[in-house]
């Protein structure tokens, strides 16, 4: 092969290993989340490309299944002026191809997160602040600790931390699904009374990976 053609093809030999990788290795929306339908992983960029061009039948076959997002955040201390009870955020940034509220949502009251159960064995006599949606993105959970050895103790087994947001299918709203029932959108679950009467509102949990135990569960309201 003469020289110059050799010289032309090294940088693409060299390229095409890290080619090989990026083709290979399946990708999710963000490094730190996993999406599940009925409990089985899925690449769920993919599932909504192909939900553009579905037919009735497929739509049907799909809606109202569980969907669940699973991913992991960073335990962080925060300070408050005046505040001497110690103070954790359990910061994430995740469910980026989900919709939790109508974009064009003209209500008036906000859609939130409000926490139901709050686990001792982890929290002590702590409390959870709502978590406000201002965008459809799930950005952070706070609690109020009364013990400071529990925020300790949950710094401790950051990487065991898991939260979920669990919900069903309710349609395709641009490029996220849908789990929520009105509002305009870009496609929508049939109505099926008996189907939808089985869908529940979303639920936010955070959970020990290690053990599977609910460290803290919050459901979807509205003020």
């Amino acid at each position: 092969m003469p020289p110059e053609k050799t010289r032309l093809l090294y940088p693409l030999l060299l390229l095409y290993p890290l080619l090989l990788l990026f083709l290979l290795i399946p990708h999710t929306a963000s490094g730190n989340e996993q999406y599940r339908i009925d409990g089985s992983p899925v690449l769920l960029y993919k599932v909504i490309n192909h939900l553009f061009y579905a037919d009735k039948t497929e739509w049907s076959n799909f809606c109202h299944r569980k969907i669940s997002c699973v991913g992991r955040g960073t335990v962080l201390f925060e300070s408050t002026e005046g505040e001497t009870r110690p103070t954790i955020k359990l910061e994430i940034e995740f469910a980026n191809l989900l919709s939790l509220f109508p974009s064009n949502d003209k209500d008036a009251s906000s859609p939130f997160f409000k926490c139901m159960e709050l686990n001792p064995r982890y929290f002590g006599n702590g409390e959870a602040d709502d978590v406000v949606l201002s965008t459809q993105t799930i950005h952070g959970l706070v609690f109020r600790l009364k013990d400071g050895t529990k925020a300790a103790f949950l710094k401790g087994m950051e990487q065991n931390l898991g939260i979920v947001l669990e919900g069903a299918v309710c349609g395709l709203e641009g490029s996220r699904i849908r789990l929520h029932r009105p509002g305009s959108c870009t496609a929508q679950c049939p109505e099926n009374e008996k189907a939808a009467g089985n869908v529940s509102p979303p639920v936010l949990r955070v959970v020990d990976t290690l053990n599977g135990a609910s460290l803290a569960v919050y459901k979807y309201q509205r003020r």
